[in-house]
């Protein structure tokens, strides 16, 4: 039984719109990798045609059906040299003449065992693929799923492939680092899905993108990058993934269903895209600049110390700010009586220093742990609300619900804990019904989940959070360049942002929403 998985990753510069010539050049290549011991040959996304094409009539010079020239092509050399094989190309049908940016994959005996069109397209010319297709297929050492390059790019996509049972995600790419960096998306999408996720990306030059600085890689459970490689031109980067008893390890889809609440997680389904303007329909306040903090404070300190410390750090930003974000489990304590009294503090200073705050705290039992998350107004009583995704609240609570959203100034905001936005479903629920900020309390994590909460500014929120020692800040990407994350340790965040900027919400609506509401 071997120990170790061989992927081929065929990081390939195609020429443009060259089909016959990048045809014979990739099977070469797969060739000598199948010859080195790579059981899986990943290709780039439009292997065989190259990408940038601006209409119909110039990509339907390069379409073709599936099954097809190109797929028979791979489909010997998967027979012959007993391997999977997974590329990409652009697709039509006799019967529609409609056009699709398709990927396939290929068993060992040459069988078309995978045939998925990609849902996030190219609307130059690409239709959408249907949110029910099958991607996801048994093999011999696990789950193997596929998705096509900006596929991953929406949390919810590969969600779903996650929920299907994937191990391995394959994914054929055309994605330059330039600009909007993916490398750190997809960090993010292996680990907050608990699966492997393997990019074959593509190098060369052709009108209007430079791809000589794409890189390929393999990114385990826990978002690391396994291996990550690129060349300006054509290369095969070979990657040994290790097996246990001879499968692929991964988090598992039972892992990722005990972390998940479904039934709170209804309004993924909501479709948005007739409303123009969120302001009027959710009668949201009327948009314009806040001023918010993320404000760590150092955990595990007692009760005076810890009041005393929020103080002295929330007086600092009195008159600086509108809207903070505090840590959870700032107090933890067996009584009620306790527990009031800190509201009763937390209500004063937010009184006096006139800002709204989110923040957490534990109540203990003898055989368990709650945790809640706060929010408190100027003039207002604490609204405290139970943690709906607390992996230690088990068994889970009928009565805890996702985080309420409120009005401040010119925001809708929902405050919750760095557990709830963890889960990708939370975070556009709040977003689809007019959410202009999120705000996460927290406690201590590793990096890895900074790079998952960095993605929740895709789902068109600013996201501010705090924890023991730490604040973040992640902001919406301004259409396809770099996000904006900033994390500090011990300071506080301060940003001013104009909520007239997430005000428009173009989310990714072709889901398979059955699989993600189902328990």
């Amino acid at each position: 039984m071997s120990d170790s998985l061989r992927i081929a990753f065929v990081h390939f510069a195609p020429e443009h719109g060259n089909k016959e010539k990048n045809l014979e050049t990739l099977l070469a290549l797969n060739a000598g990798a199948a010859e080195k011991g790579a059981r899986i040959l990943l290709n780039t996304e439009l292997a065989c045609s190259g990408y940038t094409f601006r209409t119909r009539q110039e990509v339907g010079r390069v379409t073709e059906e599936i099954p097809g020239s190109t797929t028979d092509a791979f489909a010997e050399l998967a027979g012959r040299y007993g391997a999977y094989v997974a590329f990409g190309l652009p697709e039509t049908t006799t019967l529609t003449k409609m056009y699709y940016n398709s990927g396939v994959m290929l068993d060992p005996a040459g069988d078309l065992v995978l045939h998925y069109r990609k849902i996030n397209t190219e609307i130059r010319w690409a239709c959408p693929g249907s949110p029910y297709q099958k991607n996801v297929v048994r093999t011999p050492w696990g789950r193997i799923g596929l998705l096509v390059c900006s596929d991953a790019y929406h949390s919810l996509i590969p969600r779903v492939t996650a929920l299907r049972g994937a191990d391995l995600v394959l994914v054929p790419a055309n994605w330059p680092t330039s600009g909007l960096d993916p490398r750190r998306i997809w960090r993010a999408r292996a680990r907050e899905n608990g699966f492997y996720l393997a990019v074959c990306n593509r190098g060369g030059y052709e009108p209007h993108l430079d791809a000589r600085n794409s890189h390929s890689g393999l990114y385990t459970p826990e978002g690391e990058a396994f291996m990550e490689n690129s060349v300006p031109e054509s290369g095969v980067f070979l990657c040994d993934l290790p097996l246990k008893n001879g499968r692929i390890r991964s988090g598992g889809v039972r892992k990722l269903k005990r972390k998940r609440r479904p039934e709170l997680y209804h309004d993924v389904y909501l479709d948005l895209r007739s409303v123009r303007d969120l302001t009027s329909f959710y009668e949201l306040p009327e948009p314009g600049p806040v001023r918010f903090a993320a404000v760590p404070v150092p955990g595990l300190l007692d009760r005076s110390e810890m009041l005393d410390m929020v103080h002295r750090k929330l007086s600092d930003l009195s008159g600086k700010v509108e809207l903070a974000v505090l840590p959870g489990a700032l107090h933890r304590s067996s009584h009620h009586s306790e527990t009031m009294e800190v509201f009763d503090r937390f209500e004063e200073m937010v009184g006096a220093f006139k800002m709204m705050i989110g923040w957490g705290h534990e109540e203990a039992s003898s055989d368990r742990i709650l945790r809640y998350v706060n929010k408190v107004r100027p003039g207002g009583k604490t609204e405290s609300r139970r943690d709906s995704h607390f992996e230690k609240d088990v068994p889970r609570s009928a009565d805890t619900i996702l985080p309420d959203l409120t009005d401040h100034g010119a925001a809708r905001i929902g405050v919750g804990s760095i557990d709830e936005f963890l889960q990708p479903e939370v975070s556009i629920c709040l977003s689809k019904l007019g959410a202009d900020f999120l705000l996460g309390c927290g406690n201590s994590f590793d990096a890895g989940d900074f790079d998952v909460l960095a993605t929740r500014a895709f789902d068109y929120t600013h996201f501010a959070a705090a924890g023991w020692d730490w604040a973040f800040v992640a902001l919406p990407p301004v259409e396809h360049t770099t996000w904006r994350t900033v994390l500090e340790k011990e300071r506080p965040i301060i940003e001013t942002l104009d909520t007239s900027h997430v005000r428009a919400k173009p989310f990714q609506d072709r889901l398979d929403v059955r699989r993600l509401l189902k328990p």
